[in-house]
């Protein structure tokens, strides 16, 4: 009897409202910048789908990937932040 060995697609979710302010606020800039996800995946050594879940709050980014994304990107570090505000939105 033959199985059926591939993965259920999963889908990223946040993982606090925290999270998921930073994965919008990254997400947003990086279209206002007109850099595709690929490209930036790219760029920062990491895969497209490691982008998606950030973008999606379900993996944290880490202070050096921020840094990072920001140099690709052309912008300061700060501007991939939330504001104090975006933290607490649902």
């Amino acid at each position: 009897m033959a199985t059926d060995r591939t993965a259920p697609e999963t889908i990223p979710v946040a993982r606090s409202p925290e999270n998921a302010a930073l994965g919008n606020r990254f997400r947003e800039v990086r279209r206002r910048q007109k850099v595709g996800l690929l490209a930036l995946s790219k760029a920062m050594g990491c895969s497209l789908n490691t982008v998606r879940w950030h973008e999606a709050g379900a993996r944290m980014l880490r202070l050096d990937h921020v840094v990072q994304a920001a140099g690709i990107m052309g912008v300061q570090p700060a501007e991939l932040l939330p504001e104090r505000d975006e933290e607490h939105r649902p």
